[in-house]
């Protein structure tokens, strides 16, 4: 047997861990993860005694992409994962040279062992030094074997002119795990890769291959990779660019054989005919399933060009024609031309393909989305009534969307939406859709977001209403994710959904995004927490919940009927380094009433290390069952009150509970996070606590009133006004250490004129000034 470095571990055993894994926080329960490693000592590179001196990392990644943990592993053990889709890879090395790798994709349920097996494949870190070993006479007696070939820095190849040969079904994936652009520089003429006799050459995978560029040499005679009889390629996200070729096919030739594009891009190349790609011969087949095909200059044919009997089908993807800055240029066929050959599109399910048009040489751009041809003009705004409509919608748009496109989808019936975790629009960036229907509903039919809008995307709620399972369906997520996106709300329903495991159950805003309220209701929602008592397992805002920079702010409708059972904030929860504000826009203000924390706190709005500032608005009629600050709560962070009302709202303790304080507001140190309450104006009033201070209590924290009134039970003359507690403290109550002072603050500096007393009278101050 010949070895190389290409090394495919073939031995089955069990993955152990050395170290577990350490449980992170999540927003979902756990379950556990027994990995092993399969494969057959034949098809080895290595004799079993080279095997046993591997080495290997694991690692783990979520349906992100962000790595969980990456380490290496000996011994034995189940690690426990919040539950999740990840991705499992597993690299086997021998003196710190990659010889093998393997990955599988798997779903990690709460309360379950889940088993995955990773078949092992030879694998190699590409360098120019070791190019030539790519090709399959360097396979030995492990042709029709896989490799995988990773790159992860740029090289350049140069001093010689034969290309990688690939032939005898050998199975070659080219990807990366840089996050920096990377890439093949060809110094050479000839043909970077040819694939033949039944290999198959596979440019990228799903995560892995966005940073890989192919690049080209301008003085180059023949196409940058050439696909003969029996040869296949897949490009899955790689950018071929750069190729001048004399003759025909400036990036990719297909001479007989199949390319599937899936994604990716081809740009910026020149031949005589098919500058991007050209097909040529009656088994030569060219399926474009996504990508773009772009800045390409032939004679003929800038983007495409088929000629010979050869066979071009188009279910997704763009052809630019020659208008515009990413135009395909040529003197006929800018985009497609077709010299004798068949060119359709259609769609495919893998066993059939269904065609709906032929498609004739043309010098338009080609938008094509689930086989739908939209040309140079694409729509803007779709009447939808049913969910295949709806299902048709989010794909166009998700596929064809650019920056600054604006859609707007007019909702005319009520139907089912399928819940998903990715983005509902896909990853068009800069996009705006605007989602109306008045009087119409979309209801959740299965778990995940029935909206979830993605970095850079903005979507408007007009009058349309959001729909859960209801109560007594519990989803794992919030019925809208709004993910580094923007959500504006002017009017609508967001209503019945319950996030187990999970924070937000109407609305969670998360890694900068933006949720902006003008109008409309979000009710009868839940967060419930998977791990009781816990804080890092969900529960956490009932109607919103915001965290990690973003910002919810709130001009006007209301948020009544939610709850959070685990964590805090029954209408609001904002956790840490999230902004929530409490404004007034055009007269309007907003609402937060009847909604409960169960068994934690904030009934109406609660805060963990975060920021609330409230200009004017209603809390009112909330409840922390057993909790504590049954109107806000303030667990760290700063919570700025200049105007509004904060009324009728308890903190109990059914059954003799060990809290219930703070009926109207609850303020706390925690951890080194300082508690602080500024008062610039407003009302607390008519508030209750089981137990200690039904108007404002402090447990090694900070408060601050400037003006505002704090009514007490003593000297209110109308009895509704009086906060009350059963302990103590009607107006004002001090736990272990605490500030309490009066003064004047300008927004940045506080001047303090006295301290305050706990007690049971009413605390009115006028410009730092206790006015009696």
């Amino acid at each position: 047997m010949k070895k190389t470095f290409l090394g495919w571990l073939t031995v089955f055993c069990i993955l152990n861990l050395s170290t577990c894994f350490s449980p992170w926080e999540g927003d979902r329960g756990e379950g556990s993860l027994t990995i092993s490693i399969g494969g057959s000592a034949r098809s080895s590179f290595y004799d079993l005694e080279d095997v046993d001196n591997f080495s290997h990392t694991v690692s783990l990644r979520n349906a992100n992409g962000t790595p969980v943990r990456n380490q290496p592993f000996s011994g034995s053990v189940t690690i426990s994962v919040p539950s999740g889709a990840y991705t499992v890879t597993v690299k086997g090395s021998k003196e710190e040279t990659l010889c093998s790798y393997g990955a599988e994709p798997v779903e990690v349920i709460p309360g379950r062992n889940t088993s995955v097996d990773i078949e092992m494949y030879s694998a190699l870190e590409l360098t120019k030094e070791n190019w030539s070993e790519l090709s399959s006479e360097n396979f030995g007696d492990n042709l029709g074997r896989k490799l995988y070939v990773f790159l992860n820095k740029e090289i350049t190849i140069d001093g010689q002119s034969n290309p990688v040969t690939l032939d005898n079904n050998v199975d070659v994936t080219l990807i990366t795990e840089a996050k920096v652009p990377v890439g093949i520089k060809w110094n050479n003429t000839g043909s970077m890769f040819e694939i033949n006799d039944g290999a198959i050459l596979r440019l990228g995978m799903e995560g892995m291959s966005e940073n890989i560029t192919l690049k080209g040499n301008e003085n180059n005679n023949t196409p940058l990779i050439n696909i003969g009889n029996g040869g296949t390629l897949v490009m899955d996200g790689v950018t071929i660019s750069d190729n001048t070729n004399d003759g025909d096919g400036g990036g990719v030739y297909v001479d007989g054989g199949t390319f599937n594009m899936q994604s990716g891009t081809i740009s910026g190349n020149n031949a005589n005919f098919g500058g991007g790609v050209y097909v040529s011969g009656a088994s030569a087949i060219f399926t474009m399933n996504g990508g773009t095909i772009s800045n390409n200059t032939a004679v003929d044919g800038g983007g495409v060009s088929v000629n010979n009997g050869g066979t071009f089908h188009i279910i997704n993807g763009t052809i630019h024609g020659d208008l515009g800055d990413d135009s395909n240029k040529a003197t006929v066929g800018a985009a497609l031309y077709i010299l004798n050959g068949t060119a359709q599109r259609g769609t495919d399910s893998g066993i059939t393909w269904t065609r709906f048009d032929d498609l004739n040489t043309t010098n338009n751009t080609m938008r094509v989305v689930s086989g739908m041809m939209a040309k140079t003009s694409m729509p803007k705004e779709f009447d939808v009534a049913s969910t295949a409509q709806w299902n048709s919608v989010l794909s166009y748009i998700g596929f064809c969307g650019i920056d600054d496109d604006v859609f707007i989808i007019n909702v005319t019936n009520n139907f089912y939406v399928n819940g998903s975790t990715n983005n509902t629009f896909g990853s068009a960036s800069g996009i705006e859709v605007t989602l109306q229907g008045v009087g119409m509903t979309l209801t959740l039919s299965d778990s995940g977001n029935i909206l979830r809008i993605g970095n850079g995307q903005t979507v408007k709620l007009e009058g349309l209403a959001l729909k859960g399972q209801g109560n007594e369906t519990t989803n794992n997520t919030s019925l809208v994710y709004v993910d580094g996106g923007t959500l504006e709300m002017n009017g609508g329903v967001i209503s019945d959904n319950t996030a187990f495991g999970g924070s937000g159950g109407g609305v969670c805003v998360v890694d900068s995004g933006i949720f902006t309220m003008n109008g409309g209701v979000i009710s009868g929602n839940k967060a419930i927490t998977s791990v009781p008592g816990s804080y890092s397992n969900g529960g956490g805002g009932g109607g919103v919940y915001v965290e990690n920079y973003g910002i919810f702010t709130m001009n006007g409708g209301v948020i009544s009927g939610n709850k959070a059972n685990g964590n805090n904030g029954g209408g609001v929860g904002v956790g840490e380094n999230g902004t929530f504000n409490m404004m007034k826009k055009d007269g309007e203000i907003g609402e937060i009433s009847n909604n409960t924390a169960d068994g934690n706190s904030g009934g109406g709005v609660g805060v963990y290390r975060g920021t609330f500032t409230m200009e004017d608005g209603n809390i009112y009629s909330n409840k922390a069952i057993d909790g504590q600050g049954g109107g806000v709560v303030l667990y760290g962070g700063t919570f700025t009150m200049e105007c509004g009302n904060i009324y009728s709202n308890e903190a109990t303790r059914p059954g003799g509970g060990a809290v219930g304080d703070g009926g109207g507001v609850y303020v706390k140190k925690e951890g080194e996070v300082n508690g602080t309450f500024t008062m610039n104006g407003g009302v607390i009033s008519g508030n209750n606590a089981a137990r200690f201070c039904g108007g404002v209590c402090l447990d090694n924290a900070t408060f601050r009133i400037s003006a505002g009134t704090i009514y007490g039970s003593e000297n209110a003359v109308d009895e509704t006004l009086r906060n009350t507690s059963n302990n103590g403290g009607a107006a004002l109550h001090f736990f272990i250490f605490f500030s309490a002072q009066r003064g004047t603050f300008d927004g940045e500096k506080w001047e303090s004129k006295n301290s305050l007393a706990a007690g049971n009278n009413t605390i009115k101050v006028e410009n730092g000034n206790i006015v009696q």
